[in-house]
């Protein structure tokens, strides 16, 4: 498989997704060799971390999801990720921020390709996105987005934060995702409504009085109340 060289930017490195989903997935695409050499990780948030503190943190969200984990390959994973301080509203943070992102462009000859992950509220998506414009953190290589729901909390909001991100980048580059549809059982409500003839033949406004859907979590709110203050369980699940 092909090794992808780049630089991946995680606004948010501190908090549940991060630790939950992305770095376990990383050390995945890491193990299938899809990254290798050429890659490196910057984590930002609000807290005083260290390189090497943010490294145990990887370690341990990857032992959390992972029942056997090869330590001299994790080690080597872990330490391709870098920590900085960093406040999304502070324009002189992103010039720091592209310094080091720079720096480690060049260590581990990333060929200039870029990945900026937003991985905390909503509220600061357009905020970021317009700063790595007016600082040009954008690279020579390619340059991807990735923006997680919810995507504004209406029409207009919406298309405002449209604008902002489409300032910094190409249409074809912004990704708006949900690693919820990522699941097998989501994705596999319509094959399944529409390949057995029984439930198709039920699934339907004749048959169906109501829709009720339960989703149970071992984990409660934890560190995401303020998330859920201003997003709500309705746009984190159901939108």
């Amino acid at each position: 498989m092909k090794n992808i060289p780049v630089v991946m930017i995680i606004f948010g490195g501190s908090g549940d997704l991060a630790h939950r989903k992305l770095y376990p997935a990383l050390f995945n695409l890491y193990e299938q060799n899809l990254i290798h050499d050429n890659f490196a990780v910057i984590a930002t948030a609000r807290r005083p971390w260290s390189h090497e503190y943010l490294r145990g943190q990887v370690s341990d969200a990857v032992h959390e999801t992972h029942d056997k984990v090869n330590e001299s390959d994790l080690k080597d994973f872990a330490s391709h990720f870098y920590y900085q301080s960093h406040d999304v509203t502070n324009v002189e943070h992103y010039v720091t921020l592209k310094k080091l992102a720079q720096e480690l462009d060049d260590r581990y000859s990333a060929q200039g390709n870029r990945i900026f992950y937003m991985a905390m509220s909503p509220r600061f998506f357009g905020t970021i996105a317009t700063h790595i414009n007016d600082q040009h953190l954008t690279s020579t290589g390619f340059n991807r987005v990735v923006v997680e729901k919810p995507f504004g909390h209406d029409l207009k909001s919406a298309e405002k934060l449209n604008k902002q991100i489409n300032a910094s980048f190409k249409e074809e580059d912004v990704f708006r995702i949900d690693h919820y549809l990522g699941k097998e059982m989501v994705q596999n409500i319509l094959p399944l409504r529409f390949t057995n003839p029984l439930i198709k033949n039920i699934w339907n406004p004749k048959s169906i009085k109501n829709i009720q859907v339960t989703l149970a979590e071992r984990l409660g709110v934890e560190a995401r109340g303020g998330y859920y203050e201003t997003s709500g369980a309705m746009r984190d699940m159901v939108q």
